[in-house]
């Protein structure tokens, strides 16, 4: 999940954010780095910016799971996405893409259409439409894709798409209390998609879910009394240790994009670098969401960091760059003809409680969430 306007909070998920950050760790050794640089007065590496479909490609030698963050609301990010599925080394060296967008109770459709079978697209579009985040991601293009390049191909070498979101039923969905298992289970349900469809049987897939979804840490506050939740890599590296190549990527840099953004102008588009030891992955972790996103009933004057004590690249493995944000396209999401579906989606909200997309003042009380402020961009 990242960003719509509107975004729902369960229970201790507080805002799993796709939105992403600038991440790190050493995949290859042949990246190097570049001259060095200065940041807080210390001496750091420039990153070293590489083709980014080659990069991650060249990452399946090494980890059998790369997560791709999201940042739903950008349109070259999704399309980056299809790039990669349509490049014949997806189908030859990967084979699996997991999606946050698809809910798990409607994986025979999917496979169905996929496949090529002759499947009612009305009936398709319930993966995504009857997620527990209805209306929110859209895996419309990512489907159809798949599906056209799977009809070039022998069926013995055909993509999968495996839904990662929990499967409810919303004709069963009555009160808060029914809804509340499929919201708290949202990370562990796609977390054991990856354990039992793609680790357990020794596969190899992307994962195409929001950013703080995979990051290596949870998003926190230093007032919080209690852990987090485990994030979907926690829960994968848990069973599978060091599976999982993290990427995120380029999202601004919040109150200090015009001062960090410019040092990006030079790289290659799309790129991919690791982050480690460079001055992106010393980085606050907080750098891009500090003061954009705050507990409700914090003091804005006093922004707190979502991230506290972390840096960049103890969140992720590399960075992706599309682009400088201004330049990059809007997903506009698909509105569903029709009263009767407007009219669902009404029932669940109220159902849910969501307030305002900002004020939040509603936002999951009904499930005992905490609600979190968002930016109105997002």
């Amino acid at each position: 999940m990242i960003f719509s306007p509107r975004i729902r909070f369960p229970k201790r998920l507080t805002c799993r954010l796709l939105w992403c950050f600038p991440l790190a760790l050493s995949v290859w050794g042949a990246l190097g780095c570049g001259k060095a640089a200065s940041t807080q007065g210390i001496s750091l590496q420039e990153p070293k910016p590489v083709n980014a479909a080659d990069a991650i490609f060249d990452a399946f030698d090494k980890y059998p799971v790369v997560a791709l963050g999201m940042s739903h609301w950008q349109k070259d990010l999704s399309d980056f996405s299809l790039t990669l599925l349509r490049d014949p080394r997806f189908a030859q060296k990967v084979g699996i893409v997991v999606i946050e967008a698809g809910n798990a109770l409607y994986q025979p459709t999917l496979d169905r259409y996929i496949a090529g079978e002759d499947v009612p697209f009305e009936q398709v579009k319930l993966v995504w439409l009857n997620t527990t985040q209805p209306g929110r991601a859209d895996s419309t293009d990512l489907v159809r894709t798949v599906r056209e390049v799977n009809l070039k191909l022998p069926p013995s070498q055909r993509i999968r798409v495996l839904a990662g979101d929990p499967p409810v039923d919303w004709k069963k969905i009555r009160t808060p209390k029914d809804m509340l298992p499929y919201f708290g289970a949202r990370d562990t349900n796609f977390a054991s998609v990856v354990l039992n469809e793609v680790l357990g049987k020794h596969k190899k897939a992307l994962l195409v879910i929001g950013s703080a979804h995979v990051f290596r840490h949870s998003i926190s506050w230093a007032s919080d009394k209690q852990a987090p939740p485990p994030t979907v890599t926690n829960l994968i590296e848990k069973r599978y240790p060091n599976s999982t190549f993290v990427i995120c990527p380029h999202d601004d840099f919040g109150l200090r994009n015009a001062e960090l953004e410019p040092r990006l102008n030079s790289w290659p588009k799309p790129s991919l670098a690791i982050m480690k030891g460079t001055w992106l992955g010393e980085l606050d972790a907080g750098t891009p969401l500090t003061g954009k996103i705050m507990r409700i009933g914090s003091d804005p004057s006093k922004p707190d960091s979502p991230y506290p004590g972390l840096k960049m690249q103890d969140l992720a493995d590399a960075y992706l760059y599309l682009g400088p944000v201004a330049s990059l396209k809007r997903v506009v999401m698909p509105v569903e003809p029709g009263e009767a579906y407007a009219r669902e989606i009404r029932r669940r909200d109220e159902m849910i409680g969501e307030g305002p997309p900002i004020s939040g003042g509603r936002a999951h009380r009904a499930l005992g969430g905490q609600p979190m402020a968002l930016p109105p961009n997002r």
